[in-house]
C-alpha cells in the first residue's frame, strides 16, 4: 500500500512534502503514460482542486482536497462500488490518523485519505508516470560539479512555475557556498543576500542565500549532516 499524506501550510511546503514521496510512487507505476484512473468520486463529497500539473521526479500529480458530512465508512462503501463499475479494484486501511482508499493499476496511484473532522475531510489523490518534458525552469537551477540531485519537483500553479530541487555534496558548506554565489552572480541574478543559524542542538551552522532575477526568486539551504545537504527552491511571483 503506498500513501500520500498531503497537508499544506504554504507552497513551498507543498513541493517539499511532495518531495520526500516521489521515488517510492515511481516504483509503483509501469511506464504506460495514459492516466487511467479512479475519477469518480460520492455525489456528497465536495472538492476544489489544490494542486495540479505537480510534477515530482518524473510523476505528474493531480490533488484535490475533499470534504462531506458523510462518515467515512459510508464514503469508502460509496467510492469502492464506483471504482469497482469502472474496473479498478482497491483496499483500505489506516495511517497516522487517516483512513484510506487506495487504487493501484498498472498505469496509475489513486488515493482517497480522509480523516474525522466536523464530517470526512481530506485528499483525493491520482498520480500517474508525467508524460511531458521538464519545465524550462528546471534549466534555471544551478548543480555544483558531482554534486547528487536527490529530488526535483516542479509545479504549473496557473502560470506561476516553482521548483524546489535536493541535492548532497562531499564539498564543504563553504565550498558550496562559494560556488552558488559565483553561479548566481555568472547567470545574473542580483547580488546574493547569506546568513548564517547555528543549531544550537547539534552545533551545525546552517547558511541560507537568496537572490532575484525578474519574476524569479531563488532560495538556497545548505547545512552539514555526514554529506553536505542542499535544498534550493525556484519560484516565481504573480
Amino acid at each position: 500500500m503506498y500513501l500520500l499524506v498531503v497537508t499544506f501550510k504554504s507552497r513551498s511546503t507543498r513541493l517539499q512534502a511532495l518531495a520526500r514521496f516521489g521515488s517510492v510512487l515511481l516504483a509503483a507505476l509501469c511506464s504506460s503514460a495514459a492516466f487511467a484512473c479512479p475519477a469518480q468520486l460520492p455525489a456528497s463529497l465536495r472538492s476544489i482542486q489544490v494542486g495540479d500539473m505537480v510534477r515530482v521526479n518524473g510523476l505528474q500529480l493531480a490533488i484535490r482536497k475533499v470534504q462531506s458530512s458523510e462518515s467515512i465508512q459510508a464514503l469508502f462503501a460509496q467510492a469502492e462500488q464506483q471504482w469497482k463499475a469502472d474496473g479498478f479494484e482497491s483496499k483500505r486501511s489506516a495511517n497516522a490518523g487517516w483512513q484510506v482508499l487506495t487504487s493501484l493499476s498498472p498505469t496509475c496511484l489513486a488515493t482517497l485519505q480522509l480523516n474525522e473532522r466536523g464530517g470526512a475531510t481530506g485528499y483525493f489523490t491520482r498520480t500517474v508516470r508525467d508524460p511531458k518534458p521538464p519545465l524550462a525552469i528546471t534549466a534555471h537551477a544551478p548543480v555544483p560539479p558531482g554534486a547528487t540531485v536527490t529530488s526535483r519537483v516542479s509545479s504549473d500553479d496557473d502560470g506561476r512555475k516553482g521548483l524546489v530541487v535536493t541535492m548532497t555534496s562531499t564539498s564543504s558548506v563553504e565550498e558550496l557556498t562559494k560556488f552558488f554565489a559565483g553561479d548566481l552572480h555568472r547567470a545574473n541574478w542580483s547580488p546574493p543576500r547569506s546568513h548564517t543559524v547555528k543549531n544550537k542542538a547539534t552545533g551545525a551552522e546552517v547558511v541560507f542565500i537568496s537572490a532575484q532575477r525578474r519574476r524569479e526568486q531563488v532560495d538556497i539551504v545548505l547545512w552539514p549532516d555526514q554529506l553536505t545537504q542542499v535544498v534550493m527552491t525556484i519560484s516565481e511571483a504573480l
